[in-house]
């Protein structure tokens, strides 16, 4: 069994000036909750500040969570579930609507590469069947819809399992 990548405890630049930096706190993990709520997908999925602040803060030593930052301006968060079917797990990115289409996505997908590089088979990720904005994000990035996934997070809606092969 692989054991999970030592991935960064300081912050790690990535383009334009920006950085992921660990989570380090309740107030991070509210601030970034509430910002999610009030964005798609998550406003249509249902999803409430207290349990995503709960979830950013669980225990869990396979998960890896990093806030997006701008200077000292939170933009978004990323959450790296590793290992996880023979690679890493896209288990939840939200970016601000202000940092959006800016390169900072395939920054962080390729920071997350990086990371795994010859390590690893796979890079997965969910992005919900209504959004399609997320949807060609991934597909212009070499991801492959494997399956629909019924009701995985609220009930009459569908997420999409979505994979990339990396190189040996």
């Amino acid at each position: 069994m692989t054991e999970p990548l030592p991935f960064p405890t300081t912050s790690h630049p990535l383009t334009g000036g920006n950085r992921l930096a660990p989570l380090l706190d309740d107030a991070d993990a509210a601030a970034i909750a509430a910002m999610l709520v009030a964005l798609e997908p998550w406003r249509t999925l249902g999803y409430r500040g207290e349990v995503l602040t709960r979830y950013l803060m669980r225990g869990d030593p396979a998960l890896h969570r990093f806030r997006i930052l701008a200077a000292d301006a939170l933009l978004g968060i990323l959450c790296v579930r590793y290992p996880w079917l023979r690679g890493p797990y896209i288990e939840l990115v939200g970016i601000a609507p202000q940092a959006r289409n800016s390169g900072l996505g395939s920054a962080i997908l390729a920071w997350i590469e990086a990371q795994v590089r010859g390590q690893a088979g796979n890079l997965w990720a969910c992005v919900s069947e209504s959004n399609e904005a997320g949807r060609r994000f991934y597909a212009g990035r070499g991801f492959r819809e494997v399956a629909p996934i019924d009701d995985l997070v609220t009930h009459g809606h569908a997420e999409i399992l979505l994979r990339k092969r990396l190189p040996d």
